[in-house]
């Protein structure tokens, strides 16, 4: 899989019928997700650095 060889963090696919079985896993330190979990998974990193950089 080229995102494991290229060392990416994730593999956003719509592609059920290839990866479905992966989503919500990690293989190799790549997490795979569904569009819609990846665009979570950003809004929820992005209020977290929101938060933090209120605290500091």
């Amino acid at each position: 899989m080229a995102a494991i060889e290229s060392k990416r963090g994730f593999l956003v696919t719509g592609d059920k019928s290839c990866f479905g079985d992966f989503y919500g896993h990690t293989l190799e330190g790549v997490a795979v997700l569904a569009p819609a979990a990846f665009l979570r998974v950003m809004i929820d990193m992005t209020s977290s650095i929101k938060k933090l950089g209120r605290l500091l």
